[in-house]
C-alpha cells in the first residue's frame, strides 16, 4: 500500500469516527432533553396531586400560548432536522419555557401549601410556643409539634418533598397532608389542657408567666422569695430563661 492509499485509508477512519463520536454526542443531547421533559411532566402531575390533596379550587394560570409556541418550534425542528433537531435552538427555547413555568407553578405551590396550613402557623405564633407553662412533658410535646408544623410549612412540597417526608416521618405527599392535620389537631388539644391547667395555677403565678412571656420579660429584681416558692410549687421554674438586656 503506497503513501496515497494509506492517507486515503487513513481519512476514511477518522471521518468514521466524527460521524461515531457525532451520533453518540446527539444520542446524548436526546436523552437530556426526554430527561427533562419526563421531569416537567412528573411536575405537573405532582401539582394536581398536591391540589386535590389540598381540596383546593383554584388552579394555577398558565401562559399556554407561550408553551404552545414553544412546542410548536420545536415540532417543526424535529420535521426539518430529523433527529438533530435536539442541538437546534427551539430545544433549548423549549426547555426555557417549560422551566419558567415550572418555577412559577413552584412559587404558586409553596403559597397554596401555606395558605392551606395557615391556621396552624397562628396557632403556634410567632414565637414558636416560648410561652408555654405547664407539665413539662406536655410542654415539651407541644413544643415538638409545633417544630415540627412549622418546618413543614415553611418548605416548598414541590422543591423539597424529602425533608418535609422525614420531618413528619410521613410516605408521599398526600401521607404528609394527613400527617399535618393529624399535628395538628394534638397541638390544638396540648394547648387547651395547657390553658386550662394554666389558669388552675395561682394568680401570682399566673402574673409571672405572664409577664415572662411578654417582650420585656420579667425582671429577676421583682422576684421575690414568696413568688419563688409559688412558681417552684406549680413546677414551673423550668420554664424560665435568664437573659441579660
Amino acid at each position: 500500500m503506497n503513501i496515497y492509499e494509506r492517507a486515503g485509508s487513513l481519512k476514511l477512519r477518522v471521518d468514521t469516527s466524527q460521524r461515531d463520536d457525532q451520533h453518540l454526542e446527539l444520542q446524548h443531547q436526546a436523552s437530556e432533553l426526554l430527561s427533562q421533559l419526563r421531569d416537567r411532566i412528573a411536575f405537573l402531575k405532582m401539582l394536581v396531586t398536591l391540589s386535590d390533596v389540598l381540596g383546593l379550587d383554584e388552579r394555577p394560570r398558565l401562559n399556554a400560548t407561550h408553551l404552545r409556541k414553544a412546542v410548536g418550534g420545536f415540532r417543526s425542528a424535529l420535521t426539518q432536522y430529523n433527529a438533530a433537531a435536539v442541538q437546534q435552538q427551539a430545544a433549548v427555547t423549549l426547555l426555557r419555557s417549560t422551566e419558567k413555568t415550572e418555577d412559577r407553578l413552584a412559587r404558586w405551590a409553596q403559597s397554596a401549601w401555606k395558605t392551606a396550613f395557615e391556621d396552624m402557623s397562628a396557632l403556634i405564633g410567632e414565637d414558636g410556643l416560648q410561652g408555654l407553662a405547664g407539665p413539662p412533658v406536655k410542654v415539651t410535646r407541644a413544643r415538638r409539634i409545633a417544630s415540627q408544623i412549622q418546618t413543614a410549612i415553611g418548605r416548598n412540597p414541590m422543591r423539597d418533598l424529602g425533608s418535609i417526608q422525614t420531618g413528619l416521618e410521613a410516605d408521599g405527599l398526600e401521607a404528609c397532608v394527613v400527617r399535618l392535620r393529624e399535628l395538628g389537631g394534638e397541638l390544638r388539644s396540648l394547648l387547651e389542657e395547657l390553658k386550662r391547667a394554666q389558669a388552675e395555677l395561682p394568680p401570682q403565678v399566673q402574673m409571672v408567666l405572664e409577664r415572662a412571656a411578654s417582650e420585656d420579660g420579667f425582671p429577676l429584681e421583682d422576684l421575690t422569695e414568696e413568688m419563688l416558692i409559688s412558681l417552684r410549687q406549680a413546677a414551673v421554674l423550668g420554664e424560665f430563661v435568664v437573659r441579660r438586656y
